[in-house]
């Protein structure tokens, strides 16, 4: 898409972010990013300035976590990774 609209629906906001709907509900909620109400209409949307925050904030691959970080967010090693069954 050319030009992404600032407010988007969550499919939309999956494709923005290149996540399955599972995984980006997981991350937005791990986060805490809520989607806005759309002024008393039945429609809910996430503002694409937002998820361009959440994106900023998520660790590079094999960056070190800060102290303080829950467990679930510590990336796993590529050496730590369990193998296939």
């Amino acid at each position: 898409m050319p030009a992404w609209p600032a407010l988007l629906t969550t499919k939309l906001a999956c494709a923005y972010t290149t996540l399955s709907e599972a995984s980006f509900r997981a991350v937005v909620k791990l986060k805490g990013l809520e989607p806005r109400d759309v002024a008393g209409l039945a429609v809910t949307r996430w503002r694409r300035a937002d998820l361009d925050a959440l994106i900023d904030s998520l660790p590079a691959r094999g960056a070190e976590m800060p102290a303080d970080a829950p467990p679930e967010t510590a990336p796993v090693p590529a050496s730590r990774t369990p193998e296939p069954e």
